[in-house]
């Protein structure tokens, strides 16, 4: 038998299953289970059951304590698998249903290992699914526990070589070759041409966070109990006030009774037409005049198209996305955001856009829906009649709000029907909802077009990484009301209830408010010093890497490689004299390696493994270690007539090598084996 049939036979145990030492089947568990709990956030709960199922499962047959399963059963554990992801493939999504089948693939290769093949093909699987997780979750401390994980992966994919090795080895081994990577993966990173795909990513129909294109009374507050990231702005000047920190999002102009909401009826496609139009910035009186603040902004995933600007949003641009200026002044990306997105926006600060109101949007914004609000309605056409001027209407309310006895609170109570009437005169306790959609409905009672705004108010400032982050506990409604001379007026009923809402932020009251009601694990320690400036500093780590490796675009890329060329034409001499010095240093270092490691051996012995080296290119040995006189054996066999010159040179290697010899005869004797050592390559390659 050949020594390769020997090594593919040993390669294989009884039952047609690889062997594997126990290090590498505890690493093969772990690699499997770990990559797997990257991705469970994305899965179904049918399959994170089989994911443990199968690691109990292959556990106990590398532990012996059942058999390996034969064609049968691992033919109805695939075929139920299967089925199962059939049935919930409408509801996963292209993107998830692909995600669900690589892994469930992953899950049943253990049981077919029968060859190394088998191995290499699972641990790729394994990396595959690992980095497959990077798709949905791109932060700097998920990206180092896919390092660590990777290592892992590598550390089986190294024990299947070195099987003697301890977990620690193997551990530093991996280590060191991720460490020399390093290098050439910065500079792929930088320089490599970053092509955009010949294909497009699917959409994952995952659940929609943050604002909705619906609202109720009560909505906004629940949605306030979040600590959950919603996106962070970093100014290119001194940002604006806190009160002028509006991030406008949607605006909604029709309401049910119950709901504010945004058409959408059998003309939807009209209605979209109609809101991705370009607003006519030019019918905007005395927009030049007013103050311009430029940002970036970066979103984190929230499977929404909207995106979120202050003001007047006057100039849009994105490398990720086609970004839309909507006729309500509002923005909208044409794909919903799965990633993390980046845009760079121009706002023009002013609490009023002084815009004609056409006739059509007149009638929009002044239908009153009585349902449920008959009361509120009648207070609204009974102050109107008090108050001829709009404005004098407006404040009558606003002071109403802040001189009764309304609360501001996070946990209102509950209401027949989200009936708004039942708000403003008997419970008198709300949210910001709770407060704009009761004044908009009133201002549409007394003939004064109103609608709602969503959006966020305020943002919470990193002094480590310079830039706000707004959370979708700072999720908050106000009104804007139309009146002649001044165009839609930002009024906001929640300034005339709790104004440091408005100015600072959650008041302490509020704010403990917030950490009772949420669910949170953390929240109990925003209060902490220490705990907020520990969280800055790793939250200013993260922006960093998610604004210089996630946002790195293509653009970003021409830039770089731009600034290095222009560089080394204004240095070039300089570049081109350090890069010389920088070769001739490595060659030397090369060399000094060379010699240090040269020197670990005696001189004789580097003489015995040169000639082995001499004879294997002769064809002479095929054996890379020997005695010497093993070496001398061999050589005498294949070439006799080289045979005295051999038997002289072995002498000599034995009398220096293993006799005690003074200095002086040491040195004579080394000579004299160097001129026997030519004497004999020369005979050699003669022969040859």
């Amino acid at each position: 038998m050949s020594i390769n049939q020997n090594i593919l036979l040993q390669e294989k145990l009884v039952q047609g299953h690889l062997s594997l030492s126990k290090k590498t089947q505890l690493l093969l568990m772990c690699s499997l289970g770990l990559n797997c709990l990257t991705l469970v956030l994305e899965l179904s709960g049918w399959l994170i059951a089989y994911i443990v199922i199968s690691l109990l499962w292959q556990s106990s047959i590398y532990l012996k304590l059942v058999a390996q399963p034969n064609r049968l059963i691992k033919l109805l554990v695939s075929i139920a698998g299967l089925f199962l992801l059939a049935l919930s493939a409408k509801q996963l999504g292209l993107l998830n249903s692909m995600v669900h089948l690589l892994v469930f693939s992953y899950l049943l290769k253990p049981l077919e290992l029968t060859s190394r093949k088998d191995f290499y093909i699972q641990v790729l699987l394994g990396i595959f699914v690992l980095v497959t997780s990077l798709v949905f979750i791109q932060s700097l401390y998920f990206m180092l526990l896919v390092l660590l994980f990777l290592t892992i992966n590598f550390m089986l994919l190294f024990s299947i070589f070195y099987k003697t090795a301890s977990h620690k080895t193997l551990a530093k081994g991996v280590t060191t070759t991720l460490i020399k990577s390093i290098p050439l993966t910065l500079l792929l990173f930088i320089g490599f041409p970053k092509i955009a795909p010949f294909w497009q990513m699917p959409a994952a129909q995952n659940a929609q966070v943050g604002l909705s294109d619906e609202v109720k009374v009560g909505d906004i507050a629940k949605l306030a109990l979040s600590n959950k990231l919603a996106f962070r702005v970093e100014f290119d000047q001194a940002p604006p006030n806190y009160q002028q920190m509006y991030w406008r999002t949607l605006v909604l102009e029709d309401f049910d009774g119950i709901k504010w909401y945004q058409r959408k009826d059998n003309y939807q496609n009209l209605w979209q037409q109609q809101l991705q139009e370009e607003p006519d910035f030019s019918s905007i009186i005395g927009l030049s005049k007013l103050p311009l603040v430029s940002y970036q902004v970066i979103v984190e995933p929230n499977f929404q198209q909207w995106l979120f600007g202050l003001n007047i949003m006057t100039n849009v641009k994105s490398e990720q996305q086609t970004v839309n200026k909507n006729r309500d002044f509002t923005l909208t990306a044409n794909k919903k955001l799965n990633s993390v997105t980046s845009y760079r926006v121009t706002s023009a600060l002013t609490d009023h856009i002084n815009i004609i109101l056409t006739p059509t949007a007149r009638n929009r914004n002044l239908l009153v829906n009585e349902r449920n609000n008959q009361a509120l309605a009648d207070e609204g056409q009974r102050l109107r009649r008090l108050y001829q001027d709009d404005l004098s209407l407006v404040k009558a309310v606003l002071t109403r709000f802040n001189q009764q006895n309304y609360h501001y609170t996070l946990n209102p109570p509950l209401l027949s029907n989200n009936s708004l009437s039942e708000f403003y005169f008997d419970t008198k306790a709300g949210f910001c909802e709770h407060y704009a959609s009761s004044f908009t409905y009133l201002m549409r009672s007394a003939g004064i077009p109103a609608r709602m705004v969503l959006g966020y108010l305020g943002g919470e400032y990193n002094q480590r990484g310079n830039y706000y982050s707004v959370y979708q506990r700072d999720a908050h409604a106000w009104s804007e009301v139309w009146i002649a001379g001044r165009g839609w007026l930002r009024i906001d009923p929640t300034a005339a209830v709790s104004p440091e809402r408005v100015e600072t932020g959650f008041s302490e009251l509020l704010q403990q408010e917030q950490n009772m009601l949420s669910s949170d694990l953390f929240a109990s320690f925003n209060a902490s010093q220490w705990f907020n400036q520990l969280r800055y500093m790793f939250e200013a780590i993260d922006y960093q890497w998610t604004k210089w490796v996630v946002g790195y675009s293509i653009n970003d890329q021409i830039n770089v490689i731009n600034a290095l060329y222009l560089t080394f034409v204004q240095h070039k001499r300089l570049i081109i004299a350090i890069s010389v010095l920088m070769l001739a240093m490595i060659v030397v270092l090369i060399s000094l390696r060379k010699k240090n490691k040269a020197s670990r051996f005696p001189t004789e012995v580097l003489l015995l493994n040169k000639l082995i080296k001499s004879a294997n290119k002769l064809g002479i040995l095929k054996t890379p270690t020997l005695t010497a006189d093993q070496l001398a054996q061999h050589i005498i066999s294949e070439k006799p007539s080289a045979s005295a010159a051999v038997l002289t040179f072995i002498n000599t290697f034995k009398k220096v090598h293993y006799q005690s010899l003074s200095a002086d005869e040491r040195v004579k004797e080394i000579d004299k084996l160097k001129q026997q050592f030519k004497q004999l390559t020369s005979q050699l390659k003669q022969s040859g």
